[in-house]
């Protein structure tokens, strides 16, 4: 059995905004400065982090894929910072029961196309790193 104890925590938080009504507005405005570079770093930190997870587990996943049928794999990032994969082949794309970790990779894509064309299938699976990370 797991136990937490979060009266510190709060007491702690508690301490935080009184001192943060004490401040003047200069003072404000420097934390408000210090607090927006505080998110867009802690941001920045879980999109690599969620980048990372991609590559080691979902990324890999659809190497191996791409590998066992015979097509072809590209990955690509596009000007949002998703990641995008795609994989074609001349065959289409059998997804059974059996491959747990394909079906989850095509889970956790934000966006999936299937389609047809240059002769090929076509399986277009698109990552956004921040709702994965969320």
């Amino acid at each position: 059995m797991e136990t937490q104890e979060f009266d510190e925590e709060l007491q702690e938080t508690n301490r935080i905004y009184k001192e943060i009504g004490d401040l003047n507005t200069k003072e404000l405005l420097e934390l408000q400065g210090a607090i927006t570079q505080i998110k867009e770093n802690s941001q920045k930190e879980k999109k690599e982090n969620t980048l990372s997870w991609l590559e080691q587990s979902v990324i890999s996943v659809l190497k191996d894929y791409a590998e066992e049928i015979g097509g072809t794999f590209n990955s690509e990032d596009d000007e949002a910072g998703n990641r995008i994969i795609t994989l074609r082949n001349d065959g289409g794309f059998d997804i059974d029961s059996e491959n747990v970790r394909l079906r989850m990779a095509l889970s956790v894509a934000s966006y999936t196309y299937i389609g047809y064309g240059d002769g090929k299938s076509v399986l277009n699976l698109t990552y956004d790193p921040i709702i994965i990370g969320r």
